[in-house]
């Protein structure tokens, strides 16, 4: 019995044992399971954020150099805006200017000229004889036909006149490239000029002088006025370490002068001094004048330097030499108002052919200027 009782027992252990260590192992297996599982999410979970956290650094990188890019292009214009500054603003543009300055004083000299006749050949004045001055004892009929080669047509003479200097008015538009700039540009200013005396007052068809018939020869230029509309361009250089921006230019354009001109020639009153001197004695006391408004349109070039400091970004204030040369000479001419006493012709009604005609020219003109300028940059 207590064998049988024993072995039972040993048996329901065995079992029992058994049971439980199976189980204990299935456990521990499910738990070894559940743990790899735990880990494995673990780790992808790390991955994630590894993941996520890597994405957010490459945002952040990127937005951190395109702040550091915006703040070098901000960099880089400021500095160009100072650049700008110190060449004068705003290189690329519009710009208007103004200018002030005066002229140097100058000198005109003035070879003129007419389409009269001698004194002995006017038409106009009545028959009469006098002294032959070629011929002594013989006389001379008067007025000389106007067929006769003495009675070619032409007289000359020259004179000259001192022009004062002049204030000077400026008007500029023009475009800036930067080193470059073309420009429009208006000048103004007039001499006051003055009064004369002349001599030598020549035939040219018996080449002698009217000087022993005339008292006062003389001529007077006023109101000498000069309007420039030039082309010009510019280049201007590199700033100095003052700011000082030098330029040089070229230009070439149309000036148009204009001034007050008269003119009076006036004969001894007394007619046995033009008897005597072999002249008409019906000229006694008559007077050639003129009194007339002249005008003429010439070529000019000019050649210009300056500086210039940018006062701020848009204002450049400078000054300016100017040297301006005319290609051409002046001339202009009209009727005479009085010709010995009458009309500017040379004989009555339509025989004298066309009326007599004086011309006002020049030699060569050329001025200085020196001016204070401003320049305004759109």
């Amino acid at each position: 019995m207590n064998s049988v009782t024993y072995r039972f027992a040993n048996r329901f252990l065995h079992k029992i044992l058994h049971k439980i260590s199976h189980n204990i192992l299935q456990g521990a297996f499910c738990f070894i399971i559940a743990l790899c599982f735990t880990f494995v999410g673990v780790l992808t979970g790390l991955s994630g954020m590894s993941y996520a956290g890597g994405r957010d650094g490459y945002k952040q990188a990127q937005e951190q150099q395109r702040a550091q890019g915006q703040r070098q292009e901000q960099a880089q214009k400021q500095a160009q805006k100072q650049t700008q500054r110190q060449r004068g603003g705003q290189r690329q543009g519009w710009y208007g200017g103004l200018e002030l300055g005066i002229t140097t004083d100058n000198k005109i000299t003035n070879p003129s000229s007419d389409t009269d006749v001698p004194t002995n050949c006017d038409q106009h004045f009545a028959p009469t004889t006098i002294p032959d001055p070629d011929s002594a004892g013989e006389t001379l009929s008067l007025p000389i036909p106007l067929t006769s080669p003495t009675c070619q047509r032409g007289d000359s003479w020259e004179n000259s006149f001192d022009l004062d200097t002049a204030a000077l008015f400026g008007l500029t538009a023009g475009y800036d490239w930067g080193a470059v700039r073309l420009e429009l540009e208006y000048l103004r200013h007039t001499h006051s000029g003055g009064y004369s005396p002349l001599q030598n007052v020549v035939s040219i068809a018996s080449d002698t002088s009217k000087d022993s018939e005339l008292v006062v020869q003389g001529e007077s230029v006023t109101d000498f006025r000069n309007e420039h509309f030039s082309l010009n361009v510019y280049y201007d250089f590199q700033p100095l370490q003052s700011h000082f921006m030098p330029y040089i230019g070229l230009g070439v354009g149309i000036t148009d002068i204009e001034f007050a001109y008269s003119a009076q020639f006036i004969r001894n009153s007394d007619a046995s001094v033009l008897r005597a001197a072999g002249r008409h004695p019906g000229a006694a006391g008559t007077a050639t004048l003129a009194n007339h408004k002249l005008s003429d349109e010439l070529m000019t070039w000019q050649f210009m330097l300056g500086l210039d400091y940018p006062l701020t970004e848009r204002v450049l204030p400078g000054v300016k030499l100017r040297y301006v040369r005319f290609e051409d000479k002046f001339s202009d001419g009209r009727e005479w108002d009085l010709l010995r006493g009458h009309a500017s012709t040379i004989a009555p009604g339509t025989a004298g052919g066309d009326p007599v005609r004086y011309r006002f020219q020049t030699d060569d003109l050329d001025f200085w200027s020196v001016g204070f300028s401003v320049k305004y940059l759109f």
